[in-house]
């Protein structure tokens, strides 16, 4: 088992909830919060996915690689007592460059060069202690970020967030075997106060994926 400070990565689909889980769960155990702010990004980004996926995904490997160092820092020195809670992580980003060259976005070369620097940079870090996959399907997805209502994700398609999914659910299994993987299922939960209870009593478990609420 391993001592504090203990590391604990959410990941899911766009709109799964995963800063309301992340936070909570932050406050549940008295864990530091860590997220990750790209709204104004992600504005141009959805106005020109076309023109903007390749910068805005080298951006976003790069950004989250910095974050990761970070967290490793701050658990090597004990800066964080207790633990981090991560929104986020560069264990999904490469969902979302397969999306984006799956839909054409990006080209055969860049999204080349991006599995040669995405590959590089997981070779820098060591990964979290828990990752847990909050399991939203498509259509849950869709109806959170239509009662978001950020005008930035108005025009996010059934299609590309079932192309998300589909991504998700292949790339979750490629995640090291050092990582206890917790799979959340989003519908079988009333929310996320409840969710983050469960995670609590769970994220100690000697088992590499544990699936929960299925």
């Amino acid at each position: 088992m391993k001592k504090f400070p203990l590391w604990i990565n959410i990941i899911g689909p766009i709109g799964s909830g995963k800063t309301t889980l992340a936070k909570k769960l932050a406050e549940l155990l008295g864990f530091e919060y860590e997220g990750e702010e790209d709204e104004d990004e992600l504005d141009d980004y959805y106005k020109d996915p076309v023109k903007n996926s390749c910068w805005f995904q080298f951006k976003k490997l790069t950004v989250r690689f910095e974050k990761q160092r970070q967290i490793m820092s701050y658990c090597s020195i004990g800066k964080e007592e207790n633990g981090i809670i991560q929104d986020e992580g560069i264990y999904e980003d490469i969902v979302f460059a397969r999306a984006q060259y799956e839909q054409g976005y990006m080209s055969e070369k860049e999204y080349k060069t991006y599995l040669r620097m995405n590959k590089a940079l997981l070779n820098c870090l060591h990964e979290p202690d828990v990752i847990v996959f909050l399991d939203a399907t498509p259509e849950q997805s869709s109806e959170r970020i239509k009662a978001r209502n950020r005008s930035c994700e108005s025009n996010i398609s059934m299609d590309y967030l079932r192309l998300l999914y589909k991504l998700y659910l292949e790339e979750i299994e490629k995640i090291p075997k050092t990582s206890l993987v917790i799979k959340l299922k989003y519908d079988n939960f009333r929310n996320a106060d409840e969710m983050a209870k469960i995670i609590k009593e769970e994220y100690y478990s000697n088992k590499n994926v544990k699936k929960i609420g299925y």
